[in-house]
């Protein structure tokens, strides 16, 4: 079996993910669909390996339109937390104790 460095530049296909190596010739090109990898969109590897690892079963973040929010502004009852309350400064109702 030859040698890896004999096999030329390892790639993994950007259309079909299939792994394979140049084999030193000038046009990388793949075995199975044919894709010349120079045509890369993503030529960063980090970009490749990390689209393998990302799903679409990720929960989706619910966004809220602007009319939803219109429609929670018109049922919003604005209440106010303040409550009045009468203090009445006058300590004529107490009893007054003298004993004190």
């Amino acid at each position: 079996m030859p040698s890896k460095v004999d096999l030329g530049k390892r790639y993994t296909c950007f259309q079909c993910g299939k792994g394979f190596y140049d084999l030193n010739r000038p046009d990388p090109v793949c075995p199975k669909c044919g894709a010349d990898q120079r045509d890369d969109p993503t030529p960063d590897p980090r970009v490749a390996v990390m689209s393998k690892y990302k799903t679409s079963s990720k929960p989706v973040k619910p966004t809220v339109s602007a009319a939803y929010d219109k429609d929670l502004d018109d049922d919003v009852e604005v209440v106010d937390d303040e409550v009045d309350v009468d203090v009445d400064d006058d300590d004529d109702d107490l009893p007054v104790d003298a004993d004190i």
